[in-house]
Formats: C-alpha cells, sequence, structure tokens
C-alpha cells in the first residue's frame, strides 16, 4: 500500500510529462518550424504575456481576467523571459491540477482526465486555462470534503483567473444551499462575493466602469443567443470561413458545429454517468457550465471545446473505466486527439 502511494504519483507526473512532450512535438515546438516563444505567443496567451509585460490598457483588454498576468508578472521580474515565465505557470499549475483531480478520484483517472483533449494542449500552452482549473479543482476537492472555507478562497482564485469558473462556484453554492441546508455557506460565499468585489474595482479603476469585462466581449461578438442562433452564426460567420483549410485540407464551416456538439456530448454522457453514481457535488459543480455551451454567441462559440473546461468535473466519470483495455483504449485516444487538436490548433488558427 505504501509502495503504491508513492509509486502512483510518480508514475502519473511521468506520463502527463511525456504526453505535454507529445504537443510541442505536435506543434512543432521542438522541431524548428515553431519555437517555443512562438508556442508561448499565439493567441489569447500572446495577450496575457502583453498584459503582463505593459498591463491593461485598451477596452479589449478587460476580457482578459488579472491573476494569470500577474503570476507572469512575479515569476518574469526573477530575469526569467516574460513569455517562458507564463509557460512554467501554466505548466507546474497543470501537475496541480493533476494532484487536484486525484484527490476526487485517485491518480488513475486524474491521468486519463488530463489527456482529455484539448485539456492536455491548453494547460500546456501560456493560458489562463491551467491556473484556473487547478485552483477551482482543489476548491471542490475540499469542498466535498467539508471543508468550506477553503474551497471559497480556492474557488475565487480561481475565477479571478478565468470569469467562467464563478459557474462552478454558484452550482456548488446551490448544492450546498439545497443539500447541507445552507450549512457553512458562508465560508463558500463570502471569498467569492469578496473576488467579485476586487474584479469591479479593478474595472472601475482601471476602465472607469465595472462593466469593463461585457464592454470588451463585445469586440468578440459575445453573448448569449439560441442554440439555432449559434448554429447560424457558425455555419454563416465570416470568421469560421476564415479558418477554412486545416493544412490545406477544407474544414467547412459545419465541422465547428459539429465538432461543438460532440464535446458537448461528452460532457453530458459525464453529467448523466454523475447523476446515476449520486455523485452530486462534481455535477453541480459543472452543470451550469455545461448548460451555458451551446448558448455561447459569436467568437466564444468557435471556442467551445476550451471554454467547456469550466466544466471540467463532468470529465472525471469518463476517466474511470474499470476495465483495462477500456483505459487503453481511452488513453489511446486522448494522446491522439491531443495531437489532432494541436494540429488543428496551430494550423487553422495561426497559420
Amino acid at each position: 500500500m505504501r509502495r503504491y502511494r508513492l509509486t502512483a504519483p510518480i508514475l502519473a507526473v511521468a506520463l502527463l510529462a511525456a504526453t505535454k512532450v507529445i504537443v510541442l512535438l505536435s506543434a512543432g515546438a521542438l522541431t524548428g518550424r515553431i519555437t517555443l516563444e512562438d508556442f508561448a505567443l499565439r493567441w489569447d496567451g500572446g495577450h496575457y504575456i502583453r498584459l503582463a509585460e505593459k498591463g491593461y490598457h485598451g477596452e479589449a483588454d478587460y476580457a482578459f481576467p488579472p491573476l494569470y498576468p500577474i503570476t507572469i508578472r512575479i515569476l518574469a521580474a526573477t530575469g526569467i523571459p516574460p513569455w517562458a515565465s507564463a509557460l512554467i505557470v501554466s505548466n507546474i499549475a497543470s501537475f496541480f491540477l493533476l494532484a487536484g483531480l486525484s484527490r476526487v478520484s485517485g491518480w488513475r483517472t486524474a491521468l486519463l482526465v488530463m489527456t482529455f483533449p484539448p485539456l492536455l494542449l491548453y494547460t500546456t500552452t501560456a493560458y489562463s486555462e491551467a491556473l484556473a482549473l487547478s485552483l477551482t479543482v482543489w476548491g471542490v476537492a475540499y469542498y466535498i470534503r467539508g471543508r468550506t472555507w477553503r474551497a471559497g478562497i480556492l474557488i475565487a482564485l480561481g475565477e479571478i483567473a478565468r470569469y467562467s469558473m464563478a459557474l462552478a462556484g454558484l452550482g456548488l453554492i446551490l448544492h450546498l444551499l439545497i443539500s447541507r441546508r445552507g450549512k457553512g455557506i458562508l465560508g463558500l460565499i463570502t471569498p467569492q462575493a469578496l473576488a467579485v468585489a476586487l474584479v469591479l474595482a479593478f474595472f472601475t479603476v482601471q476602465a472607469g466602469t465595472p462593466l469593463a469585462y461585457f464592454k470588451a466581449e463585445k469586440h468578440w461578438g459575445a453573448g448569449l443567443v439560441s442554440p439555432a442562433e449559434q448554429a447560424e452564426w457558425l455555419l454563416h460567420g465570416p470568421i469560421t470561413y476564415q479558418f477554412s483549410l486545416l493544412n490545406g485540407i477544407p474544414t467547412p464551416p459545419g465541422v465547428f458545429l459539429f465538432r461543438n456538439y460532440l464535446f458537448i456530448l461528452a460532457y453530458t454522457l459525464g453529467a448523466i454517468l454523475l447523476a446515476a453514481r449520486r455523485r452530486w457535488a462534481l455535477l453541480a459543480a459543472g452543470l451550469p457550465g455545461l448548460i451555458v455551451l451551446p448558448l455561447l454567441g459569436g467568437v466564444p462559440s468557435i471556442s467551445v471545446p476550451r471554454i467547456a473546461l469550466h466544466s471540467i468535473t463532468l470529465l472525471i466519470p469518463l476517466g474511470e473505466p474499470k476495465a483495462s483495455t477500456a483505459t487503453t483504449l481511452y488513453a489511446a485516444a486522448g494522446i491522439c486527439g491531443n495531437v489532432v487538436a494541436t494540429v488543428w490548433h496551430y494550423t487553422s488558427f495561426f497559420a
């Protein structure tokens, strides 16, 4: 038993590190075609690194939460380049995410969940997902153990790293009110309320309005729409046509819609399994985020596979196959899926 307690985490960490190398190789980060710095600076990574270096200035900047740029700036103060600091923060946080998942459902399941595409991709590159998800998952782990103050603080920090994590916080608040009749509610709500107040104060001081985030999202056409309107935007929007080639292979806009619902289906299956097993806390943490996915409008609707990660707790039962054959197939599919996700991400969106 003692040997297992030592071997399992070491093996899980080693295998996660190996799969991260696969992601880097897939993106060309170690082949000379794309350098590690290029890997860090692509898309949102470039925005976060610029915010860490120069701070918030333009209206569109306020779509990006401040905690991740703050951690990058702190590490960069030691002399490490900001782009390298961003990668270090994300990847260290991803191993904390692995450990947090293990607290909820064991090391093997944690490792299998981490192979879920595009979770591995977005917790390897310079995005805020790893930091936000690690904080939130540890918060959920403490919540399950009845330590609501610790849970509330960690979830609040996760929300400052990625605003959509507030959906997990809301789900747990509702679960606590229903299942525990509000016992411990102060510990769960107080830190989250403080986080909201701090973010609103940040917006007011920096941008002159507490509604800076909503103004920033207008740049991306973001908002809640009906599923039919989301489908219409994806099928006929100019941006999906702009990203219509994958290594020269046509990818019609309908592929984006199909891809979205394929991921939504995976999370829905996880939700059904959690409900069947009466694991209500994990379901509550992920369900609000799942409900929002088919209602996203504008550019965020293209990013459903990434945005869906705020419902990470719904993935946990998908990583709990009992048969060794199922485990092997899941891991193989996860690694292959990450290769596809990485190639798509870096050749379609950043050609």
